[in-house]
């Protein structure tokens, strides 16, 4: 007779094997700025549509490993529930952020809701972080995680709070073909597209038709 946990094991695979999410761009050099750029606008589709979706896109962003995918996929299996309103949450922190970080590349007025947003995750998040000694040095890891369906925003967040750096401010951009938000970590900071066999090839290719079709009718 077969065991409920392995009943539910058997559900789950299944479950997983239903699933098919479409490839979303990681062109940003900052996993928090390829979170903002699942968002749907007139040239893309909304990539997170349900908190699976948004934990499978973790994975392949390199925001949490395969290891932590699995276990966090299983237990949102577990609580449907729960997970509706962490879905609303990644809604929530990822228009937050696109607002932030949209002011913060126009040197426009700062969202009044959004820092108390971001205080409040950042609270949540540190609370497990820990300074242990690793290798005779102090650096801090993450305790009490396992099962944590937030993690994943908790890891986001505090490489937002990374990003706030003028240094790295002074590289965000955005794309004039997609509108994404990137870091310019190119050598001579010209870089105007957020993928140069996406967008930078369109780009090039309408200024051949240009110069070459254009010019040759003119």
């Amino acid at each position: 007779m077969q065991t409920s946990i392995g009943g539910a094991m058997n559900r789950f695979y299944a479950h997983c094997q239903q699933k098919n999410f479409a490839d979303a761009p990681f062109h940003g050099n900052a996993a928090v700025l390829n979170f903002i750029n699942t968002a749907k606008n007139s040239r893309r589709h909304d990539y997170l549509p349900s908190y699976d979706a948004f934990l499978y896109w973790c994975r392949e962003g390199g925001v949490i490993d395969g290891s932590t995918y699995l276990t966090l996929e299983f237990e949102a299996y577990c609580n449907p529930i729960e997970i509706q309103e962490l879905h609303r949450q990644v809604i929530e922190l990822r228009e937050t952020l696109t607002e932030l970080f949209t002011a913060l590349l126009h040197k426009t007025e700062l969202p009044v809701y959004a820092m108390p947003r971001i205080n409040r995750w950042l609270a949540t998040a540190r609370q497990h972080l820990s300074y242990q000694v690793i290798n005779g040095r102090p650096a801090t890891q993450w305790i009490n995680i396992h099962e944590e369906l937030a993690f994943p925003l908790w890891v986001l967040v505090l490489e937002a709070q990374e990003l706030f750096d003028p240094v790295w401010l002074a590289k965000l951009k955005q794309c004039r073909g997609c509108g994404a938000l990137y870091l310019d970590v190119s050598k001579c900071r010209t870089r105007t597209w957020c993928s140069a066999n996406a967008c930078g090839k369109k780009l090039r290719n309408r200024r051949y038709y240009k110069k070459k079709v254009l010019g040759n009718n003119a």
